[in-house]
């Protein structure tokens, strides 16, 4: 066993119990499970999703930011790169050989703050860039021209940036409860740097947790809502062009990128979907089970439920280019004038 068991931090009379109540996953089998979900394949799919972000971000850079769809994409860019680089440094803290070093911290639990938080804040961030896109697309299928008008360039700038700060905001009590101290490890008989709580941990942790859960949740239940409205609405319009006249050419031609631009965030909404699926369930498992936490008797399923969550997440936050570079002839073409590729742009 190289990881720390967190257990130690624990009062004599908590230890005892949870070795009394034998948790669902032991430390050696957290161990393994740890070191091929999260130093693995987390980190190898996080690595190549970092390179990809930040092409990401170049090219709506380059493209500018006169259309809303372009300033959404550029900032879901951002908050993907942003958690990636979170499960990068997460991968760091428990790999063998950082925990077996003379390190004066305890990975693992510098992990939570460091890595873990920033991670599911971005996330989160994420998500409800994605619930603002995908309501967008379904305002503009119900009402295009006002819509249009309503939401320029400047009013989507305000919202994503209202979205973080608002989502940032949220995790403020997070650091008001946990910080790093010194403290005594009996089975290394060392002072290490590691994870500590306040007294404001008993009042303030329920309020962290129901934000993890709601945030969480009423965003990825809004996605599946408008990522249905929009589906619906597409199979609509699909029908009606079928029935559409030779006059109607111009016209459809016109709407021809905006039904382009639907079909991709309506991908991109599903992949979020698919792949918010496990970090929602154990968001909700976190809130409503108080031993499923850090310093829970099943801190050990904790940490390994997250570790599957964070490969899903990081899929999501690093396939974007695939979809952006298939579906959109526009980033198709700032890609390959970027790295001077030939490539037919339609």
């Amino acid at each position: 066993m190289f990881f720390v068991n967190i257990n130690d931090t624990l009062s004599i009379s908590n230890r005892q119990m949870i070795h009394y109540q034998r948790p669902l996953i032991n430390d050696r089998e957290r161990d393994i499970y740890m070191v091929a979900n999260y130093v693995l394949v987390t980190a190898a799919i996080s690595l190549f999703g970092v390179v990809a972000n930040i092409i990401n971000i170049r090219v709506f850079f380059k493209q500018g930011f006169s259309s809303t769809v372009n300033i959404t994409f550029f900032a879901i860019a951002i908050s993907d790169l942003g958690s990636l680089l979170g499960l990068l440094w997460g991968g760091v803290c428990v790999n063998p050989l950082f925990v077996y070093s003379d390190a004066v911290i305890v990975p693992l639990e510098i992990l939570y703050l460091t890595s873990g938080i920033p991670h599911i804040c971005f996330v989160r961030i994420t998500g409800w860039l994605t619930v603002f896109i995908t309501a967008e697309r379904c305002l503009c299928i119900i009402s295009p021209l006002k819509i249009k008008q309503l939401i320029t360039p400047k009013v989507t700038m305000a919202t994503v940036s209202s979205i973080y700060i608002a989502i940032m905001l949220s995790f403020v009590p997070e650091f008001e409860i946990a910080y790093f101290d010194w403290k005594f490890y009996p089975h290394k008989n060392r002072t290490l740097l590691g994870l500590m709580f306040t007294s404001k941990k008993s009042s303030n942790e329920g309020i962290v947790f129901f934000l993890y859960s709601v945030l969480g949740t009423v965003s990825f239940v809004a996605v599946i809502i408008f990522t249905i409205i929009l589906v619906q609405q597409l199979k609509q319009k699909s029908k009606w062009r079928k029935k559409a006249n030779i006059e109607r050419g111009l016209s459809e031609s016109m709407s021809s990128r905006d039904r382009k631009t639907m079909n991709m965030v309506v991908l991109i909404a599903i992949v979020l979907i698919v792949c918010y699926i496990p970090g929602v369930a154990v968001s909700l498992t976190t809130f409503s089970m108080v031993e499923f936490r850090i310093f829970g008797r099943e801190v050990n399923l904790f940490y390994v439920a997250w570790t599957f969550a964070f490969i899903f997440e990081a899929i999501n936050a690093s396939i974007n280019i695939f979809v952006y570079y298939k579906m959109s002839s526009k980033y198709r073409e700032t890609f390959c004038d970027m790295f001077r590729i030939t490539a037919s742009y339609k």
